[in-house]
């Protein structure tokens, strides 16, 4: 059972009394529930969607908490899963089902969407060492964000959060260094840029789009989280708190649970929480570790400027899943 003591939380964190939890709750969710120019909130199928998304990260299906079956319209269900990026995750709730509670042809295209994303996975993870090589041989600290690394925090496996490219972030002294390490092992930047234009870009604080020659892999090589006026730079403390993750390959460095925590927020409330995937993968990294060290949160959140965007992350996560 997920149990997440979250809104305690998020008003402990916001430290702004005067935060209209509702109206803020409300706009958010107006963002989050929109599909395809229409709202989807309140139907049958954004009810089921968010009850599967649930059982996944370990929450029991509650008795007759499901939709009835004849209400759902399967392409508006199957579509909205996609939109949100949740379909991979939804295989994961397969297993905790009665074979009977979804639709064979259901269960066959969830099945299928999830091996052809766990496919694309695999040919990413095949470049980590690359990856790796490449920055430590010149001698380039970097950790891996959201992709593979989240999925094996939040999910605990490496194939059950969608993602369409590796995220590489190192210091803002290595940034060019970087850029080049990757493009002498075999990947081009999308945008051809003079130095010039890549000394600006990088001040901007935008990330560099990088591919590898001949494949679909992708490459977003980063300096900041996010720009100044969102999070302040991220100083050692920050670079200090990390993990390491053993894939096949290689073993790669991330961020600990506490600051991962807070960068999700970060993240989330940068596109208004307008994917629901979002959301669980804040739930499932709070439900992945039960020993998550709050008060290190809450130091990270106030440090960065990141406490209202913490809180409400936080707090939409609680309302939504418990």
């Amino acid at each position: 059972m997920l149990r997440f003591p979250l809104y305690s939380y998020s008003r402990r964190f916001s430290g702004y009394p005067e935060l209209n939890w509702h109206l803020t709750k409300g706009m958010v969710e107006k963002s989050l529930v929109m599909h395809n120019g229409r709202a989807t909130s309140n139907t049958s199928e954004w009810s089921l969607l968010i009850q599967l998304c649930g059982t996944a990260l370990g929450q029991r299906v509650k008795p007759n908490a499901t939709p009835q079956m004849p209400r759902i319209d399967w392409d508006a269900f199957l579509s909205l899963a996609s939109r949100h990026r949740v379909t991979a995750l939804l295989s994961n709730a397969l297993s905790h089902l009665p074979p009977d509670e979804l639709p064979q042809h259901i269960r066959m295209s969830i099945v299928r969407a999830a091996a052809i994303a766990t496919a694309r996975h695999e040919s990413f993870l095949s470049k980590l060492t690359n990856i790796e090589e490449a920055l430590s041989d010149r001698g380039i600290s970097f950790v891996l964000i959201k992709g593979p690394v989240l999925s094996h925090l939040a999910y605990g496996s490496s194939h059950l959060r969608t993602y369409d490219d590796l995220d590489v972030l190192v210091r803002p002294r290595d940034f060019m260094r970087a850029r080049e390490a990757l493009i002498d092992n075999g990947y081009h930047a999308r945008l051809k840029l003079s130095d010039r234009e890549s000394i600006s870009q990088m001040r901007a604080g935008w990330d560099c789009h990088l591919r590898m020659q001949g494949s679909g892999n992708h490459i977003e090589l980063a300096r900041c989280i996010a720009p100044r006026y969102e999070l302040k730079a991220l100083g050692d403390d920050f670079w200090e708190r990390t993990v390491h993750i053993k894939f096949d390959s290689c073993t790669i460095t991330t961020f600990a649970p506490e600051p991962t925590l807070v960068l999700l927020c970060v993240h989330g409330a940068k596109h208004t929480w307008s994917r629901l995937r979002w959301l669980t993968d804040v739930a499932g990294l709070v439900a992945q570790t039960p020993d998550m060290d709050w008060d290190t949160v809450q130091s990270i959140a106030a440090r960065y400027g990141a406490k209202r965007m913490l809180a409400l992350g936080l707090h939409l996560v609680s309302s939504t899943f418990d």
